[in-house]
């Protein structure tokens, strides 16, 4: 498949933010992006809510959330935006969940998650939102897995994550809801893990291949994780470094050791790629220091890879096979799971380091190439560099560069086209960019 040249890449600044504006969260809605909270210069959340329209390139305030937050999770659901957890006024996780309907433009209070958290991340599957982790008020990580349904207005316990943290990325293809990375107590684990929707089950999948902060993550529409730059924590009293190192774990493994025999093919899921969009999660101290650039973290010990089954209960135990009707089920979950554990981080000889070291920049997927977009640099300072990775030439090439460096930005894909809005540059940015393909019309 082709793709566009490095020459055809153009970016376009578009109406700037009524304020700079960091840790906000941008969340798409019919092809129209919508921007929720973040916080102001003063490190102060705010309970914006403002909608860009393209025809007249502006911003349009909508009515304000009832709660002001900062990194709160957003997912969509129909015409509706559920708001989730954050940081709030007084610098401390929040509870509170509220829902905007786009049609009705007003606000409604749902109900709230059963402890106070910031860093969830969350998806959504079948019309419910599946909110995992978080670190809640005690500045602990938590394991929990907790499901929404719109209709009853309930929030249901699911059975825990084997490892508690927060800050991670979900993503979820057919019925696997993958879980990777994140933060414990400040440090960052290397935990990779997926729960089967269907057999209500966790399995341990093998350990990144090194403890990182402030990267890159993408998934490709194969069904390939990808892992880029940031920090890589140093081992014993060595300080963490930027790197421009790239890991990459293939979950289409699953899909050629599964089709190879009937009885694999009824095991394997589908991998409709799910986009899910990970909020810029704020310091973990919980006060606000928009200037503030990513500190060395001190290593965690891991525990070895290996499978985990978790009950509802919250125990670990392998699962009670009495009654007839349990067996298939139980030995599809078996067969799953022998199945993923076989798929593997690729070697580095498999993957192209980035040109730039950089770490907390935007990362998307955009017309068939990684793309990667400013950021913090070695030095460190902000970056405006852009580069994106030729999948048939297997090097990354530069593209033209954004007009405003920074870093913290928050971005999405919309129709093609990677928005990159506010971050930090010595202070709050009230930038707002778009990258698109030089053919393409831009707006």
């Amino acid at each position: 498949m082709a793709v566009p040249g490095a020459h055809e890449f153009h970016w376009q600044s578009l109406a700037r933010l009524p304020s700079g504006r960091v840790y906000h969260t941008l969340s798409e809605v019919g092809g129209q992006m919508y921007m929720l909270g973040g916080c102001d210069a003063a490190g102060r959340p705010c309970p914006t809510l403002e909608l860009y329209s393209p025809e007249g390139d502006r911003w349009i305030s909508l009515p304000p959330m009832p709660t002001p937050r900062a990194g709160a999770a957003v997912a969509v659901l129909g015409k509706q935006i559920l708001v989730v957890g954050g940081v709030g006024e007084d610098q401390s996780p929040l509870k509170a969940v509220e829902m905007y309907n786009t049609e009705e433009g007003r606000w409604r209070k749902r109900s709230t998650l059963r402890e106070a958290l910031m860093g969830v991340c969350i998806t959504v599957k079948d019309g419910r939102a599946l909110a995992v982790g978080g670190m809640g008020a005690d500045l602990l990580p938590r394991s929990i897995l907790q499901q929404y349904d719109l209709r009853k207005d309930v929030w249901a316990l699911l059975p825990p994550m084997p490892t508690p943290r927060y800050d991670a990325n979900s993503h979820l293809l057919g019925n696997k809801l993958y879980v990777a990375g994140g933060r414990h107590c400040k440090r960052p684990v290397k935990a990779f893990e997926v729960y089967d929707t269907e057999t209500r089950s966790w399995t341990t999948l093998p350990l990144m291949p090194c403890k990182r902060s402030y990267g890159g993550v993408i998934w490709d529409p194969s069904g390939r994780l990808c892992l880029l730059g940031g920090l890589r924590q140093g081992g014993g009293h060595h300080s963490s470094k930027f790197t421009k190192n790239v890991n990459i774990f293939d979950t289409t493994q699953e899909q050629s050791l599964t089709s190879a025999s009937p009885r694999g093919q009824a095991a394997r899921s589908s991998l409709n790629s799910v986009h899910t969009l990970r909020p810029t999660t704020p310091p973990d101290d919980l006060s606000f220091h928009p200037t503030k650039a990513p500190q060395s973290n001190s290593l965690q010990q891991e525990s070895s890879a290996g499978v985990t089954n978790v009950v509802p209960d919250g125990t670990r135990s392998p699962p009670r096979t009495t009654g007839v009707a349990r067996k298939p089920v139980l030995k599809m979950a078996q067969l799953t799971r022998e199945l993923l554990l076989k798929c593997a981080w690729l070697k580095s000889e498999e993957t192209v380091a980035m040109k730039t070291k950089r770490a907390d920049f935007a990362a998307a997927f955009l017309h068939g190439r990684m793309v990667v977009a400013g950021g913090l640099g070695h030095k460190p300072s902000a970056l405006d560099t852009v580069e994106a990775l030729h999948p048939q030439r297997k090097k990354w090439e530069k593209l033209a560069p954004m007009t405003f460096p920074r870093c913290s930005t928050s971005s999405i894909v919309i129709r093609d086209r990677l928005l990159v809005v506010g971050g930090v540059n010595q202070v709050p940015s009230s930038a707002h960019e778009i990258l698109y393909v030089k053919e393409e019309e831009c707006l």
